[in-house]
């Protein structure tokens, strides 16, 4: 009698065995990717979370030392002048049980310098070899600079609101989020949330709002209403949150403490 695997050795894979176990092998690793992918992901935004929490905890700590005072920013965008002695980056630094983070792992800004690992990309518009220094940002309407500007209808705002007891809401206004990651103001420190909004077209909000924050740090589109990002607030808590949880327009959203609810 003759062996059924004529010329195959005693113990070794057939050419049809060996198709078997690689096919076998690619499906578990089509399965396997897509969950590691999401534990990764899932990782990082978790590491997200934690630094703009340990921001909003030294931004308190800064608050009682200063009777109340908030941070303030001093990275600019397009060609306005920086004043680094200012930026809350700085400020906040000694105020914080562990070193401040400035940088979100899910960061994919190609403006960070080379030093900082970056692919060194000077930010567009800015002043030749400016790059990025922070993954996150203030909301201006909670720092001295609001007392400045005119609201969407050209009327100056009352206050400012550069201090806690001047807020009507810290548990509910934002003043911690995330820059975008491309463009002239992701080399900068600050948004406009007073900008977001054009009575023409009140749809368009999130798209506006995406040339200065990263609306979908955290999943979905840019520049729609169901991007997710970081928000941290001034009450000590961070969450991550659909653009439409915290902007829905002018008179209802989390960043004028005029009206955040």
């Amino acid at each position: 009698m003759t062996n059924g695997r004529r010329g195959a050795q005693p113990g070794a894979f057939t050419l049809v065995e060996l198709l078997v176990v690689v096919a076998i092998i690619a499906v578990l690793i089509g399965l396997l990717l897509p969950a590691l992918s999401r534990a990764r992901l899932a990782a990082q935004s978790v590491a997200c979370l934690s630094n703009v929490r340990q921001l909003t905890l030294a931004q308190q700590a800064y608050a009682n030392e200063y009777r109340g005072q908030l941070v303030d920013y001093g990275f600019s965008h397009g060609s306005e002048q920086a004043d680094a002695a200012l930026a809350w980056v700085n400020a906040l630094s000694k105020f914080s049980d562990s070193p401040i983070v400035s940088r979100s792992p899910v960061d994919t800004s190609p403006h960070w310098s080379q030093e900082d690992g970056g692919p060194g990309i000077p930010v567009p518009g800015s002043a030749a070899g400016t790059f990025r220094v922070t993954s996150y940002g203030l909301n201006e309407m909670v720092t001295r600079h609001l007392a400045e500007r005119l609201d969407p209808f050209g009327e100056p705002y009352p206050t400012t609101y550069d201090r806690i007891d001047r807020l009507k809401s810290p548990t509910t206004t934002v003043q911690f989020l995330m820059m975008t990651f491309n463009g002239d103001f992701a080399g900068s420190d600050h948004v406009h949330p007073d900008t977001w909004y054009a009575a023409f077209a009140p749809s368009a909000s999130p798209a506006i709002a995406a040339t200065q924050m990263q609306i979908n740090a955290h999943g979905g589109a840019h520049g729609v209403w169901e991007g997710r990002s970081v928000y941290g607030f001034l009450d000590g808590h961070a969450s991550i949150s659909e653009f439409r949880e915290v902007y829905s327009d002018y008179s209802r959203n989390m960043f004028d403490p005029r009206i955040a609810h």
